[in-house]
């Protein structure tokens, strides 16, 4: 099976775009429509405690729910992967 890299960026007003974690899925298809109807109904995502993929100065943001802003998916080639960038604010 192949695996799809999903990346989330903290989007903040006085900041640039901020890469705060990251995972693979399986369902490329089926997480774009996950994502879709999240934007859509502004469903609040937090950072994972356990995610092993945060950065250490994001981890004292766990508790602050964010909001997709915006994604956009690199369908990539036989030379790379396909990627989901997800930015919230």
């Amino acid at each position: 099976m192949d695996n799809y890299l999903v990346n989330f960026y903290h989007l903040d007003d006085d900041k640039e775009e901020k890469k705060v974690c990251w995972f693979y899925c399986e369902s490329f298809a089926e997480y774009i429509k996950f994502l879709h109807f999240c934007k859509k109904y502004g469903v609040e995502f937090y950072i994972r405690q356990d995610d092993e993929n945060i950065e250490e100065s994001d981890k004292n943001n766990y508790g602050i729910p964010r909001r997709i802003e915006d994604f956009n998916v690199n369908y990539g080639s036989e030379d790379c992967i396909q990627t989901i960038d997800v930015w919230l604010r």
